[in-house]
């Protein structure tokens, strides 16, 4: 019997069972659905992060509804299908989000959060290098580099690029100081600031291999572990959950389904703790009985929380990507496409060095732009005054409305991200993605950060093995339309600016006139080029239940005691910046939480054991079926974890 069943190795799961069995008398199960890859190339080489997309050994590979204001287009949503989860195919960048976007948090009905109070976990997840010569001196990063706010101890690797190619990533930082008239106002860490600069990258400076969730939070010390057993290539099918004495629900164990199709029960004295990530914990719930009635009724499944904001709420950064032809001369990952070049860039990788060894992206944080530049204060306030009234602005998303209105309209904040990836994008098309016709290229990328749309990810039937419907509702909101339209016209400055615009030639994708024509014309390259940013979150949130939340401020499952969700699908509000350091920090202060939780029932009651033994079972599940799985189990367990 475990202490804590842990449902999906990804990038919140393995922080949750490297942290809680630091704690030697503490039994953990990790089940996750995919396979250990910590030795696969396309895994740690950086720049073959896009190499498993698509790929099933890889990535879940789900797709959109068809979204209707995206002209009618299906959008890929990647998700990372093994140990690591997400963090082991993502594109490896650490940003941050602003002060407004945690602390909103709090002022939803959140006690305790708040960004000063998440703060010291973003620090506790890493091991910080400092920036190098080449970061310094083609990105400026020493510009606006604290070094107070770097990790020393944390198990991720991070830091900065050494190779920027062809000096792309100082002129893109340089052509943002021209066009904002000033450099980097700040350390994005600390939660105010605007400019553009060289993300930190989740690379070890060391092997310059990707550090994520699957090596960091499992290393050699973990995997030798004896009280900590991982189960790849095990599906979780349900939460077993029983009633209580008082009528609130406690999570008993899990049903799994073995690689080789066996139903089998693994049972929890302490806690079930659910980190499938946006998509999948919210359809786990449901296939537990924990979701909206009506529709759980529909599938046949017996109700034991109705509760239908679970799955809704779902968020996600759009993002509009513009590909525009580079001069000869100018690397772009494209090269990689040409034999000759791409033997080299694997024997430069073999050394540390090279195009393959590091995140290539660059980034910017600006204020709402159009083609004019930063927009004045009563332009921002008229478009929100037109538009934050929209009909479909529901009661639970009005007070939230008022908060990100209130941040939003701040002078000189963050609300638009930009990227420079140095390669072209697959071409949109109305079922997914497709090759891009290969010419040398660069992608500029306009990021919506606080996105007012809201969608939902439900079941489609009573079986784990049908995905969910996800229906992320793309620019259903006008305002969101009207923001991403404007920061797609300032992409046309930043690409006919210098020193940014000395390495392009006139060559574009899509092949129309610039954006800057008319914001008709740059609605139409939304509507045509828009996909996601691979950031859904916000399906079970962290609110008071009264007000569409789904865990409370300690993360759990609103009327169950010990069944708890920790990942992106918490997050109440979309934090601007890739998420990936955020679900980091999150699982780490949850791991705290959960401690804490276990102190106190310590302290209540000398019953429950928490010795290797586990105590007797918190009870007997009324609706498993299977084998109980006590003690050892068929999979992966300590150091002979691994395929």
């Amino acid at each position: 019997m475990w202490n804590y069943i842990v449902i999906g190795g990804g990038t919140a799961g393995m922080v949750i069972a490297s942290r809680l069995t630091e704690d030697p008398n503490v039994r953990v199960v990790v089940i996750e659905a995919g396979a250990d890859k910590s030795s696969d190339p396309s895994v740690l080489t950086p720049g073959l992060f896009s190499t498993q997309i698509g790929k099933p050994e890889y990535d879940w590979m789900f797709r959109s509804t068809r979204q209707t204001h995206l002209n009618n287009r299906v959008i890929a949503q990647p998700r990372g299908k093994q140990l690591g989860g997400t963090s082991a195919m993502n594109i490896m960048v650490m940003m941050h989000p602003s002060r407004d976007n945690i602390d909103a948090w709090g002022a939803l009905g959140n006690e305790g959060w708040s960004f000063d109070e998440l703060a010291p976990y973003y620090r506790k997840m890493a091991t910080i290098t400092p920036p190098g010569p080449n970061a310094q001196k083609v990105a400026q990063v020493h510009k606006w580099h604290d070094p107070a706010l770097d990790g020393h101890s944390g198990p991720l690797r991070i830091g900065w690029g050494k190779d920027y190619p062809d000096s792309l990533n100082g002129a893109w930082v340089k052509t943002f100081d021209n066009l904002l008239g000033s450099s980097m106002t700040g350390d994005p860490r600390n939660g105010e600031a605007v400019g553009g600069f060289q993300n930190m990258e989740s690379v070890s400076p060391e092997t310059r291999c990707r550090s994520y969730a699957g090596n960091a939070y499992y290393g050699p010390d973990e995997r030798g572990r004896e009280n900590l057993t991982v189960l790849t290539n095990t599906r979780v099918v349900k939460v077993v959950t029983n009633e209580g004495p008082s009528g609130v629900l406690y999570a008993a164990g899990v049903l799994v389904r073995t690689s080789d199709g066996r139903d089998e029960y693994i049972e929890a004295c302490d806690e079930v703790i659910l980190c499938a990530g946006a998509i999948q914990s919210p359809q786990l719930l449901e296939l537990s009985g924990i979701g909206g009635r009506v529709l759980l009724e529909q599938h046949g499944i017996l109700v034991k929380i109705d509760n239908s904001n679970v799955g809704e709420n779902l968020q996600d950064h759009p993002i509009v990507g513009q590909m525009f032809e580079v001069k000869e001369g100018v690397r772009s990952l494209d090269l990689l496409k040409e034999p000759e070049y791409a033997e080299a860039a694997m024997e430069e990788f073999a050394h540390g060095t090279g195009v393959l060894s590091q995140s290539p992206l660059a980034s910017a944080y600006t204020p709402f732009v159009d083609k004019a530049g930063v927009m004045p204060e009563a332009k921002v306030k008229a478009l929100f005054d037109k538009y934050m009234g929209h009909h479909t602005d529901s009661e639970h998303y009005k007070k939230e409305y008022r908060l990100l209105r209130s941040c939003m309209e701040k002078t000189g904040s963050n609300q638009v991200q930009y990227h420079l990836l140095p390669a072209s994008l697959p071409v949109p098309d109305p079922n997914g993605i497709a090759p891009v016709f290969y010419r040398p290229q660069v992608a500029v990328m306009a990021i919506l950060s606080h996105p007012l749309g809201r969608g939902n990810v439900h079941i489609t039937s009573p079986s784990i093995d049908d995905a969910p419907t996800l229906d992320p509702r793309y620019l259903e909101h006008p305002l969101d339309m009207e923001i991403l339209a404007r920061s797609v016209q300032f992409t046309e400055r930043v690409v006919s600016t210098p020193p940014f615009a000395d390495a392009l030639t006139r060559g574009r994708y899509p092949d129309y006139p610039s954006a800057d024509e008319s914001l008709d014309r740059a609605k139409e390259i939304v509507r045509q080029v828009t996909f996601s940013c691979y950031h859904p979150a916000g399906t079970c949130p962290m609110k008071p239940r009264a007000d569409g939340g789904v865990v409370d401020a300690r993360l759990v499952v609103h009327g169950t005691v010990n069944l708890r969700v920790v990942d992106a699908s918490v997050f109440p509000l979309m934090p601007s910046g890739n998420i990936q350091a955020t679900v980091y920090a999150v699982a780490e202060r949850a791991a705290d939480f959960i401690k804490e939780s276990a102190g106190q029932r310590n302290a209540k009651s000398t019953g429950n054991s928490t010795d290797s033994g586990c105590g007797s079972a918190v009870g007997s599940p009324e609706d498993s079926v299977g084998t109980s799985i006590h003690g050892s189990v068929d999979g992966n367990s300590g150091s002979n974890a691994g395929t």
